[in-house]
């Protein structure tokens, strides 16, 4: 199980301290070595901490020769990733010692946890357990009450510029690019961590268009879980691999007929073995509740690296303790859990969602509420139907290729400049009718 930490943070303090020695007393007043998560960091800290004024780079790294810890923390390399240069003004500074500080609060809770789970284990009577969890909760609140506050709004506001400056600078952008370039430039650079809803009738390739997202979430080294309640975990490898071989996805579904050749043969036999290997977790068992999956998604986050979560579909997730007449209310739980575990965790939540005959999102209001952006399937293109801090109402050229389960992005221009934003559905189709040279009546 991975402990709570930030390796961004821990940096940042280290580099303040290598760079910029005045602010080496306040970083020192702050913090201890055990604060920090990481070999490094308290290798490091330490040597900053004997040293104090007279440390820099040649001392530093000969005073980790001379302890033995240069070798363990990784060798000069890991140095050099630990305290390069990042600007670091006061009030991040600050930020970041907080969040270093917090997070080693947390772990001293967890510890103390875990030691009471086990002194727990040896109770023989009640009135044992009464004193270890009195005890234990006392200890924990001591270890992480006192220690850990709400971030203030000059908290807020400093890290939010420092992103900016850092995204400026081409760092700290945690989207995973798409190999669609109009979707990376419409959708804040690819899939991030934000929730995300996908729309189309039955049929219309919402869950082909999320699949599509799955491969370079992987590539990029993320771990993916994907809740499928309408296919089985066959059915689901089958397309994963039919994308990644690239190849007409009848030579898998109905091979008798279509007589795969023995090169595609090798390719689907290559694909399937990808995603056998792959970070992928298939969760097909139609009564996990989304209460089930707030808690499972909790629990891989602490001991993986989950890039992302699909949902196929909302509609159709079971919901404990709700009785199912009420279907608005049921949806809107469903989604409002969905977002909150992509707002808890920092992750890409897809969703999934059926549009009636009218080619509205069933259950609609409490899902486009709940939403940071709603992507529409239709058989122009992906409509990004809403976005929050970026373009709306945008045709993305990119549509599903006619024997292939890839989508392809169509553009040669930039579409953003040279296309009008669209306001609704219906104004779209009659920008369309309109640049082919048709009156819309």
């Amino acid at each position: 199980m991975m402990a709570p930490h930030s390796l961004e943070s821990e940096k940042r303090v280290l580099s303040a301290m290598a760079n910029d020695p005045s602010k080496r007393d306040r970083c020192m007043e702050m913090l201890v070595a055990s604060d920090f998560y990481s070999q490094a960091g308290r290798a490091i800290f330490n040597v900053f901490t004997e040293l104090k004024d007279s440390g820099n780079l040649v001392s530093v790294t000969q005073s980790l020769i001379d302890s033995g810890d240069l070798d363990l923390i990784g060798g000069s390399a890991a140095l050099m990733e630990m305290i390069e240069h990042l600007e670091v003004s006061d009030q991040f500074l600050e930020s970041a010692i907080k969040i270093v500080k917090d997070k080693s609060a947390l772990r001293c809770g967890g510890r103390i946890a875990e030691e009471l789970k086990l002194q727990l284990e040896t109770a023989t009577t009640p009135e044992q357990v009464r004193e270890l969890v009195s005890k234990g909760l006392s200890d924990i609140s001591k270890a992480t009450l006192l220690r850990v506050d709400p971030p203030t709004i000059e908290d807020i506001a400093r890290l939010a510029l420092q992103r900016w400056k850092d995204r400026i600078a081409g760092i700290g952008n945690r989207s995973v690019p798409t190999p669609w370039p109009s979707f990376n430039k419409a959708i804040c650079g690819g899939i991030g961590e934000r929730y995300y809803v996908i729309s189309a009738p039955t049929g219309g390739g919402k869950s082909t268009l999320a699949m599509n997202l799955v491969t370079p979430m992987i590539d990029a080294g993320k771990d993916v879980i994907i809740y499928s309640y309408e296919m089985s975990g066959e059915d689901n490898i089958d397309r994963l691999s039919a994308m990644r071989a690239n190849i007409n996805p009848n030579l898998i579904f109905n091979p008798e007929s279509f007589k795969p050749t023995e090169t595609e043969i090798e390719m689907i036999v290559e694909a399937n073995d990808f995603w056998a290997q792959s970070a992928v977790d298939l969760r097909c068992d139609p009564n996990i509740t989304v209460d089930q999956i707030s808690i499972e998604i909790r629990k891989a986050v602490r001991e993986r690296d989950i890039g992302m979560i699909v949902v196929d579909y909302i509609q159709l997730v079971p919901v404990d303790g709700m009785k199912e007449g009420i279907r608005e209310q049921v949806v809107a739980h469903i989604s409002r859990t969905l977002r909150n575990i992509s707002l808890e965790h920092g992750i890409a939540v897809v969703a999934l969602s059926q549009t009636n005959d009218d080619g509205k999102m069933r259950e609609s209001r409490s899902i486009a509420n709940d939403a940071e952006v709603i992507l529409n399937v239709t058989t122009d293109g992906i409509f990004v139907d809403k976005q929050r801090n970026g373009p709306a109402k945008v045709m993305l050229p990119i549509c599903q290729g006619s024997k292939s389960f890839l989508f392809v992005d169509d553009t040669d221009q930039d579409y953003l400049e040279d296309a009008r934003e669209v306001e609704t559905q219906e104004e779209h189709d009659d920008f369309v009718a309109a640049e082919s040279g048709e009156i819309p009546f």
